[in-house]
Order: structure tokens, then sequence, then C-alpha cells
């Protein structure tokens, strides 16, 4: 098992020797429903981006500090949209210090890391690392991180809610929210943005978002019924809560004189 910020800014070299640069990142596609399969590096040498295919990877080089390719990579792929696929996405960008949903667990957490499984045939991403211990040792206090317990979370179980991760998985027919029932479902929803609880409901079948929408919260379910109906964004949560302050009830009374009127 290695861990994805352990291999950020390893120096890449082809197979006749030359370094094309750092790692800045790599892609990943949700191809099966455990793990997400890594297609690819992106390589920066002075602000030139470098694209590799992850079959041109030695995955024995990875864990020596020196990432070595089998072929030369590509050149020139400057803007990530002409490189990634629909259904990849960016580790450092969208996974790496997002914020998730773990299912199973019924809770939000941010991503400190990201645990990579190495075969002889693949590099996948199998879990991620949430809590304080990841974000102790990115720090490089290694032997305090030592002493905190690791929390992982199983890539079958969580949800990212980064803007590309959730639009990758809404449309991968191997991503987690296509296998929820109605329970998980409501879960989900209701710890997800609403425009993403939305979005979500309408990439699963109709049947499974009503039930959805039938066992979640009655506010829950009149505000992603009230959205889908008007095709409206919903307010910023401060506009929601704005004028609280207004209709407050009045103070308790604490049995102290009223203060002297300072007029």
């Amino acid at each position: 098992m290695l861990r994805f910020t352990d291999l950020i800014r390893s120096e890449v070299h082809g197979p006749t020797g030359r370094n094309w640069g750092r790692l800045v990142d790599i892609a990943v596609r949700f191809n099966q429903p455990g793990a997400a399969t890594v297609t690819g590096l992106r390589i920066v040498d002075r602000g030139l981006v470098t694209w590799s295919r992850a079959e041109g990877i030695d995955p024995a080089s990875l864990v020596t500090g020196t990432i070595v390719l089998k072929a030369e990579p590509l050149a020139g792929a400057v803007d990530d949209r002409d490189y990634l696929a629909a259904d990849e996405l960016l580790l450092r960008r969208d996974v790496l210090d997002t914020q998730i949903v773990d299912v199973k667990g019924r809770r939000v957490s941010r991503v400190g890391d990201v645990i990579l499984a190495v075969t002889d045939d693949a590099i996948e991403a199998v879990a991620v690392e949430v809590g304080l211990g990841s974000i102790v040792r990115r720090l490089g206090w290694r032997r305090l991180a030592e002493r905190v317990k690791e929390q992982a979370v199983p890539w079958a179980d969580l949800h990212l809610t980064s803007d590309r991760g959730h639009l990758v998985q809404c449309h991968s027919e191997a991503a987690l929210v296509h296998r929820l029932d109605g329970k998980e479902l409501a879960e989900l929803v209701a710890r997800v943005p609403s425009a993403h609880a939305v979005e979500l409901l309408e990439a699963v079948p109709t049947e499974r978002a009503d039930q959805a929408l039938e066992i979640s919260h009655p506010h829950v379910r009149s505000r992603l019924a009230r959205i889908r109906s008007t095709n409206r964004p919903a307010p910023p949560r401060w506009h929601r809560l704005r004028g609280w302050d207004s209709h407050r009830g009045p103070l308790r009374h604490t049995g102290r004189p009223d203060p002297p009127d300072s007029r």
C-alpha cells in the first residue's frame, strides 16, 4: 500500500533516463465499485505540463522516490480537459483535502490522504484516510502521527462532494450512488449540498428517488421538492438564517436587576 501524498513531488524519469519533471497529480477512473484505477500521471517541469498513461509506469519504482516510465510521456496537453475522460478525475484536485460522505459510517469527513494499492497489472485508489493522523503526518510530525489511530474509509463506501468528483459519480455506473437503497440514498442527500442532492436523485431510478424523498426529513424533502419543481438553486445558508435574531424569544430572566439607564 502507498499513500498518495508520499508520491507528490517525486521525480519522473523516462526509459532513457530523461527527467520529465515532478509528479503533481494522478488521474483515476471510476470503472469498478470498490476502487478507482489510476489512468495517468500529471507531470510539471518549469510550468510545462506533461501526461503519462498509467500502463507506462514501472510499479516497482513507486516506492523508490523516483518514478520510472516504460515509455516516453505525452507532451503539450496543458489543459486537463484535453486529457481527462468523462469518467476520470484528479486525486489532488478533486479528492485530497475535500469533504466526503461516508455512507456506511453516516458522517462527513475531510480527506487527509488517498491509499493506493499496487499490483503487477494496475494501480488503484482503494481507500481514503480521514482524521487527525494523516494531517499530522503531512505536517512532518511522523512520530506524533504514529500515536494517532489511523482512520480509513473504503473507496466503496464514500461519495465525493467536490464538483468534479460529484459529477463523475453521477454518470458512472460503478459509483456508490447507483448501489444505494432508498434509506442509504436519503442519508446521502441529507449530507450534501442541495444542488448536488437534486442531481443525485436525478441520477438514480425514479422509484428509488421517490423512496429516498419519502424517508427524508420533512425539511429536506420540502427543500429538494421546491428546487426540483422550480429548477432554481437553493439560497446560501447564510441567507436562510438571515433575520434569526429578530425572531428570538425573550431573554431568560436571571433574577439580576436591570442595568441602569445610561441616558
